[in-house]
């Protein structure tokens, strides 16, 4: 269908087509035509997800269409899985920003796929984004370095997250327990994997206002506990919650 033929046909249809295409292929091949059509494909603008994107078509998306769309973007996924490198690559291209808040105003939701050690600077630029949702690559095993500026800038900032999602399959995170408390009254929902039981315990201090919480424990360990549940440390909102773990001795019954 010639596009001048496409661009009169009822919105129903034309997002209908659209449901076939990534988010990449309708913005590539319709954003540009007519002020009505770019108001339809609008969604496709604010959630921009290009986890699937090859380099070269990542390359594309960057030069060519986030500067017409960046404004707009609320939601944002990237991801290495497809496109290795892609996190650390657009980290380079916003270097000279202190926040991506600052090259994306608008951005309120934001997912690293296949995160790993080299993309940890950009971790710094998370400030004033709701909700940061990271998952780390199963195929390379963080660095202990890494773990510290997760837990750092994740937990111990004064980023005012309002949901958290950090899935450690390497044994879970260590939490910094030596550290001074920082507490983010904002967090409402946190899905995460610990290394032990403890570290559950400190992100109650720390989130004292969690309504949502899934979390998985790794492994019993035999060392004295640095943290200790009282009434007091309890999520007092806490409504929906899920824990779990294939350790039986690092989660009892009477524990929980």
């Amino acid at each position: 269908m010639a596009v001048s033929k496409f661009e009169h046909l009822p919105d129903e249809i034309i997002l209908a087509v659209c449901l076939y295409l990534r988010p990449f292929e309708v913005i590539d091949g319709f954003g540009q035509l007519n002020w009505r059509l770019t108001r339809t494909i609008s969604q496709f603008r604010r959630d921009s997800d290009i986890h699937h994107l090859t380099l070269t078509q990542y390359q594309r998306w960057y030069s060519y269409l986030l500067p017409s769309t960046s404004k707009h973007i609320t939601k944002f996924v990237l991801s290495n899985w497809n496109a290795p490198g892609q996190i650390h690559l657009f980290n380079q291209s916003t270097k000279y920003y202190t926040s991506l808040r600052d090259f994306l105003p608008n951005l309120t939701q934001l997912r690293l796929i296949d995160f790993s050690n080299d993309d940890v600077d950009i971790l710094p630029k998370l400030a004033m984004i709701d909700k940061i949702l990271i998952d780390i690559d199963a195929l390379r095993p963080l660095l202990y370095s890494t773990k510290l500026l997760l837990d750092r800038y994740l937990f111990c900032s004064s980023f005012p997250f309002k949901e958290v999602r950090l899935w450690v399959g390497d044994n879970g995170i260590r939490l910094q327990h030596n550290t001074d408390l920082i507490v983010n009254p904002h967090l409402e929902q946190l899905t995460i994997i610990v290394a032990h039981i403890d570290d559950l315990i400190l992100l109650f201090k720390r989130s004292p206002n969690l309504i949502k919480l899934y979390a998985e424990i790794n492994s019993f360990t035999a060392d004295e506990p640095k943290q200790y549940a009282t009434a007091e440390v309890m999520p007092k909102k806490l409504t929906d919650f899920h824990i779990q773990t294939n350790d039986q001795k690092a989660l009892t019954f009477d524990d929980l």
